[in-house]
């Protein structure tokens, strides 16, 4: 499910990959439990939990976080070096006009910036 960066708070809820066939759905399909319109318990304590962890981190322009609400608090499960960017686009829609597009294009453009330096310095290098 999509969740809203500032309160928490989740949207309709979809498969992966392979289970996007089930649609969008306002409940979990096996349980019936709810989910769109439900916060995320301790949404604040789990959001800056991934953004100290992710300053560790500072070459990766991307991870995905998997965060698990405990008794104790949120803590981290793993961080994916290379999240699913699919099902991102299809909950949260088309991206040119979110912060991750802007994040994207801006890391894309960098990218591209740093391979033309290194061709640059390569073909002086070979030619001296």
């Amino acid at each position: 499910a999509e969740v809203d960066p500032r309160t928490g708070r989740l949207g309709r809820a979809t498969g992966g990959a392979r289970g996007a066939r089930c649609g969008w759905l306002e409940r979990h399909p096996a349980t019936g439990a709810p989910t769109e319109g439900v916060e995320v318990p301790c949404w604040d304590e789990a959001l800056q939990l991934v953004l100290t962890a992710h300053e560790r981190f500072k070459s990766a322009a991307f991870i995905g976080w998997d965060v698990a609400i405990t008794e104790r608090g949120p803590v981290i499960v793993e961080g994916n070096k290379a999240p699913d960017i699919t099902i991102e686009q299809r909950l949260g829609g088309a991206w040119a006009d979110r912060r991750m597009g802007e994040l994207l294009a801006y890391h894309l453009t960098a990218a591209e910036r740093d391979a033309a330096r290194l061709t640059a310095a390569r073909s002086l290098h070979s030619a001296a």
